[in-house]
């Protein structure tokens, strides 16, 4: 048998950075993109809108769980009743 340590390979991976494609395809390449201030009051209205329904959607399954939880604790309280009342 050999006592050779068994060799540990460690693998480094990178992350391109935003901009290094347009970098190494041409290093003097500026990008510079303009939004109409109507599109981005748009873009704030449509995000607010979908943060409403999440907040709606979550206040809703904690209602729900709320309510489920509830009904388990009177469950068990009267499987418990059940148990006592027929020994």
């Amino acid at each position: 048998m050999s006592n050779k340590k068994p060799i540990k390979r460690v693998f480094k991976t990178s992350v391109p950075k935003v901009g290094d494609l347009l970098t190494d395809l041409s290093p003097d390449l500026k990008l510079t993109i303009n939004i109409d201030e109507a599109e981005k009051l748009w873009v704030a209205e449509i995000g607010e809108a979908i943060a409403k329904k999440v907040q709606e959607t979550s206040d809703k399954v904690d209602y729900r769980w709320r309510v489920t939880q509830w009904l388990i604790a009177v469950g068990m309280a009267l499987n418990a009743i059940s148990f006592l009342v027929t020994n």
